[in-house]
């Protein structure tokens, strides 16, 4: 089954920074995010998984689909507690506490005191709930979260995690050691000996009096007699960070560590065995609700287990090496170079993307190029570059005589071509690839970036502030100066006169005389920003730093945050037309839009439907967002598109060629009037119109 998640993005810009949300579809990985630090199971379906870049994800099917929601935070996430299947609250970095009361369709901000670093939230009931936080502070709130006080504790470090067992008994664990207990709701703590100075990530209480506690150097500590005593175990590892623990019953507990290892007691923390999950990545959450349990880990890491924790599974899919360039023949056919020295490719513009292995090598692959789509160039690190003829299904060696890392490749017309090293060294060929010369530059430098406008002219970045421009394909080159600006990351142009400049702390250099004079622009935040790309004059886009994202809608004069969630920073922004456009980066991220960047779409998995359908939105009426349902049974295209009462198209949420399976779309109706409005899914076999209200 493909479920798809497309939230209406309207643009809105003002001198100052907006929010709004992410106008891109994720092809890969699945789910789409990054580092997932944490998780809550309500059920044997129902998982959340919270981490990296503000990323909440969600599975009501056990893994079989995943939804996407918008925490509308680009902080990492590290704790997460629902009361029950409508409400819950996430906490992370810099103070973020977000709630939903509807099952993650939609999570509010609630303001607790200052900006402490929240590292985990426990709730006892709908209204009492307690934080873990820095500076030695505990949070508590007796409201559902609505206020939040500051309880006084033994010390002034940072709370890693907080676990009561009833209103009044709780525990806190923390950095160096730290263990405090309280038995009057938090008005008091008193300090446990935890015996070690080492920090502790996870404290898990059975009841009252049996409890565990874990930490770095692979400490597992014991209580019997609520905290009074703490034991440890005789242990065969010191070397482990243990992050979390779940016990399915008083027995039976699993305890997550590092590069896919997990430990797990069948006598109530009597003894422990280090044992191997699936994967070689980090793990981090885990819960066990029933028999069934999920543990969520770096790089989007999702292992279930139906078994009470005998076997694990990844249910998580795709690649997840970071991308760094990419080329498209066409709209269908695209190669992009990974981290591990292969190149991916689709055929279907990206519906479904596979791994084309070079087999002499494994250095990154930092640029892709092509002609036709046959012809097809990935050069790399140390030297390292290929030539495929036949669309990369074999490829050839080609020498460049030089062991720097090649970073920037760019073909004229079949024969003609140049490739820059990291040095700032130039090699061009004439032949097609076959033989390279060295042709000389001045000045040189540590090359950052490349963008051609056309084949005559283009432009190249040195780390310390310098652009060079060509007219004449790389044969001769001009040096531009950038004074007192050093750090630039990305290059692009939208005609010969306009480009942009992407670098660090934020900061975007605009020129609109080919590059002669630069005006710095801020896009509102101190985060470095990698790439930037635009679909025409006005529209672009640019991020870096922990999966930011900017829109601009007037040339670059002024940016919007956008919120994706995916917890990647990106490396690439680039549309081949005005509508279609890819992002790549970190984590193997790809994401698409083939609406110009209007509208959200994730694709989660591949079950194949027995017939059309469109569902009755939800919630309805609605205020200001509510969710389509439609499924498809064949590979057709398909627009879903939404009309008021006169008649007048509001919106277009789909538009495109869709695989067989289920979709879901949030409509956001905030820049709307309230009114009755309907949707309609259109297919070439399909027609259903369906009528909904929104009500402010």
């Amino acid at each position: 089954m493909k479920k798809i998640i497309l939230i209406l993005f309207i643009v809105h810009c003002t001198l100052e920074i907006g929010h709004s949300q992410s106008s891109w579809f994720c092809q890969n990985p699945i789910p789409c995010s990054g580092n997932l630090l944490n998780n809550f199971a309500l059920d044997a379906n129902t998982m959340y998984a919270i981490g990296g870049g503000g990323t909440i994800v969600k599975t009501s099917n056990g893994g079989v689909n995943w939804i996407y929601q918008s925490s509308n935070a680009v902080v990492d996430l590290f704790g997460v507690y629902f009361i029950n299947s409508n409400t819950g609250w996430v906490v992370g970095d810099y103070g973020v506490l977000r709630k939903t009361t509807n099952a993650g369709s939609n999570w509010f901000a609630q303001t607790p005191p200052q900006g402490y670093v929240l590292r985990d939230v426990m709730f006892v009931n709908a209204n009492t709930g307690f934080i873990a936080a820095a500076s030695g502070k505990i949070l508590k709130t007796t409201n559902a979260g609505n206020n939040w006080v500051e309880l006084s504790t033994p010390t002034s470090l940072v709370y890693f995690s907080v676990y009561f067992v009833n209103e009044n008994t709780g525990w806190a664990s923390g950095q160096t050691g730290t263990l405090i207990k309280t038995t009057n709701g938090g008005v008091n703590w008193v300090a446990q000996s935890s015996g070690h100075d080492k920090h502790i990530w996870s404290v898990y209480m059975l009841d009252a009096s049996n409890g565990f506690a874990a930490g770095e150097s692979g400490y597992i500590l014991k209580t019997t007699n609520g905290g009074t005593n703490w034991t440890k175990p005789a242990l065969n590892w010191t070397a482990q960070y243990l992050k979390n623990i779940s016990f399915i019953n008083s027995s039976t507990g699993f305890i997550t560590a590092g590069e896919g290892i997990y430990m797990k007691t069948t006598n109530a923390g009597g003894n422990w065995s280090q044992l191997f999950a699936p994967v070689t990545n980090g793990l981090y959450g885990i819960r066990f609700p029933s028999s069934t349990g999920y543990i969520v880990g770096g790089e989007g890491t999702v292992l279930k287990s139906t078994n009470s924790g005998l076997s694990w599974a990844k249910i998580s899919g795709g690649y997840t090496e970071e991308l760094h360039s990419y080329y498209a023949a066409d709209s269908l056919n695209v190669w992009v170079g990974e981290d591990n020295g292969r190149v991916l490719k689709t055929t279907n513009g990206g519906i479904d993307w596979f791994e084309q292995v070079i087999l002499t090598n494994d250095y990154a692959i930092y640029a892709v190029t092509g002609i036709g789509n046959q012809t097809i160039f990935a050069i790399g690190g140390y030297g390292k570059g290929f030539k495929s003829t036949n669309g990369g299904n074999s490829w050839t060696e080609i020498s460049l005589g030089t062991t720097q890392n090649l970073m920037f490749i760019k073909f004229f017309d079949a024969n003609n071509g140049i490739v820059f090293t990291n040095y700032g060294l130039c090699k061009r060929t004439t032949n097609g690839g076959t033989i390279w010369n060295t042709q000389s530059i001045a000045p040189t430098g540590y090359f950052i970036s490349g963008y051609f406008i056309n084949n005559s002219t283009g432009w190249i970045t040195y780390n310390n502030g310098t652009v060079l421009k060509t007219t004449d394909s790389g044969n001769n080159w001009t040096s531009i100066s950038l004074s007192g600006i050093s750090n630039l990351n990305d290059i692009f142009f939208v005609n010969e006169n306009t480009g942009f400049i992407a670098s660090n702390l934020g900061k975007i250099h605009r020129t609109t005389n080919s590059g002669v004079n630069w005006t710095q622009i801020s896009v509102g935040t101190t985060d470095h920003l990698y790439t930037v790309g635009f679909k025409n004059e006005n529209v672009g886009w640019t991020g870096g730093y922990n999966g930011m994202m900017f829109r601009t809608v007037n040339g670059g004069l002024n940016w919007t945050q956008e919120v994706i969630n995916t917890g990647q920073h990106p490396n690439v922004i680039s549309f081949i037309n005005p509508n279609t456009g890819w992002i790549f980066g970190g984590g193997g991220m790809i994401l698409k839009t083939t609406d110009g960047g209007n509208v959200f779409v994730s694709k989660i998995s591949t079950e194949i439907p027995s017939e059309y359908s469109l569902s009755q939105n939800y919630p309805n009426p609605f205020n200001p967002t509510t969710i389509i349902k439609f499924q498809t049974k064949d590979s057709k295209f398909a627009t879903l598109k939404v009309y008021d009462i006169l008649g007048k198209e509001v919106a277009t949420l789909v538009n495109e060629n869709l695989k067989p399976g289920i979709y879901e779309v949030t409509f956001d109706g905030s820049n709307i009037s309230s009114g009755i409005y309907f949707y309609q899914l259109k297919t070439e076999n399909f027609l259903e119109t369906k009528r909904m209200m929104l009500l402010k």
